[in-house]
């Protein structure tokens, strides 16, 4: 049996080991610890790429898929309109 080739996503913009991110919302500062794979029997999410990382406040290590953790969300701004921000920003 053949093995696939799994395409990579990280490019230049993506996430590197030991940067810091913010998160949008918390404002949570988080340390990248790794990227990964998800191994799961569900659609779309089996062999994707993760982010690893590490909450600054309290040492918890969360996992996100890659694809999730640099989209643009939707949200609303203290005027009550739409506006499209990253749901992680590079810190350092």
């Amino acid at each position: 049996m053949e093995k696939q080739k799994l395409e990579s996503k990280v490019n230049e913009s993506s996430p590197k080991i030991g940067e810091v991110w913010r998160h949008y919302k918390t404002e949570g500062r988080y340390e990248i610890l790794n990227i990964g794979r998800m191994q799961v029997k569900a659609e779309g999410l089996d062999m994707a790429e993760c982010v690893i990382y590490k909450a600054q406040s309290d040492g918890l290590v969360w996992v996100r898929p890659l694809a999730d953790f640099v989209e643009e969300i939707e949200i609303k701004n203290e005027a009550g309109e739409s506006e499209m921000v990253q749901r992680f920003s590079k810190v350092i």
